[in-house]
């Protein structure tokens, strides 16, 4: 292994993830809804997600889980398995990083 020249220690690269496209998310989920396959029970679900990435509603942050059921949001323990679901977890979010190199 290389050793650091001038005291300046090896740094490894960052991963920066991509932005999140929120108008990008807002097109594929009107794609869906316009597609007579998709059932009535879930085009209501969509609606609701549509209209939360409109107002900036979402996504909720890196990792964050938000349930449609009914056209609303719900929480886990009042999640019903028998009725049209959606979940949005946003995997990648528009970050802000800082790199600090420490120079010794």
């Amino acid at each position: 292994m290389s050793q650091p020249t001038n005291n300046m220690p090896i740094i490894p690269p960052a991963v920066i993830p991509p932005p999140f496209d929120v108008e990008g998310r807002i097109a594929e989920l009107q794609k869906m809804l316009d597609d007579d396959a998709t059932e009535p029970g879930q085009k209501i679900n969509l609606k609701a997600v549509i209209e939360m990435y409109r107002k900036g509603e979402l996504p909720k942050g890196m990792g964050k889980l938000t349930i449609f059921q009914n056209g609303k949001v719900c929480e886990i323990p009042d999640f019903n398995n028998m009725t049209p679901w959606w979940a949005e977890v946003c995997l990648f979010e528009a970050v802000l990083s800082y790199i600090f190199i420490y120079f010794v």
